[in-house]
C-alpha cells in the first residue's frame, strides 16, 4: 500500500489489531522460559537518507561473506526490481538491478542459507485490488559486497528459481515473507484491509521451497490452503530466526512474536496468542527482520530520511 494515513490506520489498529491468533488449542504446553524474548524499547540506530530509496518496502539482514552486519532493502510498488545494501545505520553502499522482466508490486524480502549458501527471496505479492491471477517469487543468490569497487553503476544478480503461486481462494494481498531454513519452507501472511468487505482474517499460508523441476515451463501456478488464521488483520511484514523457532509478523502500530516448537508445524505455532512487542510510532513502517544472530529486531519506515530502528532483547521471560 502506497499512501496511509496515520490516523486511520491507528483507529483500525485499535478496532482490528487485539493480538489473539484464532483456534487457539486449550490444551497447549506452556512456553518454557527459553522459548520467548522479551524485547526493550525501539530505538533510533540511523536512518536512510538516500534519495533513491524513499519507499522502504521489505528489509533482510545480509548473509554473504563479507556482508557482515549490512541489511538489504527495496522500494515499494512503481520501482525498477532493484535492491539496495545498506549499512547497520542505513548508509546505502551497493544497488543491485535484478534480472527479471518485471516489478509488480515487491512487498518483502528475506535472507537465508541453505546448505551453506546465501539466498535472497524477493516478494512481489504485493495486490491492493484483489486483481493479480498469481504472484511471483525471485530467488536470488546473495551476492558479496566490494567496497574497493569504486563504479556508481548498479550492479547485476540473476534469480536461479522463479516461484509462481496463487491462492485457493483467490486473489489475496500480501506485505509479509519469510523463509524457514529448518523446514525449507516460505511462509507468507495475507493483509486484510477493514474498509474493504468482506472484513476476514488474515491468513497464514506455507509453501515448501520447490525444486527447479516442479516450475518447468508452461506448467501453472502453485495454488496454496490456508493453514491459519490470525487475528492481527493489517499485517505490512514478516520475518522468520535463523534457526527456524520464531517468526514475527508486523503491523503499522506493534508487532507479534510467534515460537515454533521442534515437533511443530508454523500452522500449529500460529494457532497459539503471539506475544506482543511493542514498537510505538513509525509513520508508514512495512519492513522488519531479526538481525544476522537472529535476535535484535531492525525496522524501516516509507520515506526519505526516515530512521532505521532497532529493538534488542532483554531479559527472557
Amino acid at each position: 500500500m502506497r499512501i496511509v494515513c496515520w490516523v486511520a490506520v491507528s483507529l483500525c489498529l485499535a478496532l482490528h489489531a487485539a493480538p489473539q491468533a484464532v483456534d487457539a488449542p486449550q490444551d497447549a504446553e506452556p512456553l518454557s522460559r527459553a522459548e520467548a524474548i522479551e524485547y526493550g524499547p525501539m530505538r533510533i540506530a540511523g536512518a536512510i537518507t538516500d534519495a533513491q530509496i524513499g519507499e522502504s518496502s521489505g528489509l533482510a539482514a545480509a548473509r554473504a561473506p563479507g556482508n557482515v552486519g549490512l541489511l538489504w532493502t527495496h522500494n515499494d510498488s512503481g520501482d525498477l526490481p532493484r535492491l539496495f545494501l545498506l549499512s547497520a545505520r542505513g548508509t546505502l553502499r551497493a544497488t543491485y538491478r535484478v534480472d527479471v522482466p518485471f516489478a509488480t508490486d515487491w512487498e518483502d524480502v528475506c535472507s537465508f542459507e541453505l546448505d551453506g549458501v546465501p539466498y535472497l527471496l524477493i516478494g512481489d505479492v504485493g495486490d491492493n485490488g484483489h486483481q493479480r491471477q498469481h504472484v511471483t517469487l525471485w530467488l536470488v543468490p546473495e551476492p558479496t559486497f566490494d567496497p574497493e569497487r569504486k563504479s556508481e553503476l548498479p550492479l547485476k544478480i540473476k534469480p536461479t528459481r522463479k516461484i509462481e503461486f496463487t491462492y485457493a481462494e483467490g486473489p489475496q494481498d500480501c506485505e509479509s515473507i519469510a523463509f524457514d531454513p529448518v523446514r525449507h519452507e516460505i511462509v507468507l501472511v495475507t493483509k486484510v484491509d477493514p474498509r474493504r468487505p468482506p472484513v476476514g482474517l488474515a491468513g497464514v499460508y506455507v509453501l515448501p521451497l520447490p525444486d527447479e523441476d516442479l516450475l518447468a515451463p508452461g506448467e501453472g501456478p502453485v495454488v496454496l490452503d490456508r493453514a491459519a488464521e490470525l487475528a492481527i488483520r493489517i499485517t505490512t511484514a514478516a520475518d522468520i530466526s535463523p534457526d527456524g523457532q520464531r517468526a514475527v509478523v508486523a503491523t503499522y502500530g506493534d508487532a507479534w512474536q510467534y515460537v515454533r516448537r521442534d515437533h511443530e508445524s508454523w500452522a500449529q505455532a500460529f494457532a497459539r496468542p503471539g506475544q506482543p512487542i511493542a514498537l510505538g510510532p513509525r509513520g508508514q513502517s512495512e519492513a522488519i527482520a531479526y538481525d544476522a544472530e537472529g535476535e535484535t529486531l531492525v525496522l524501516t519506515a516509507e520515506g526519505v530520511g526516515k530512521p532505521l530502528w532497532r529493538v534488542s532483547p532483554g531479559e527472557t521471560q
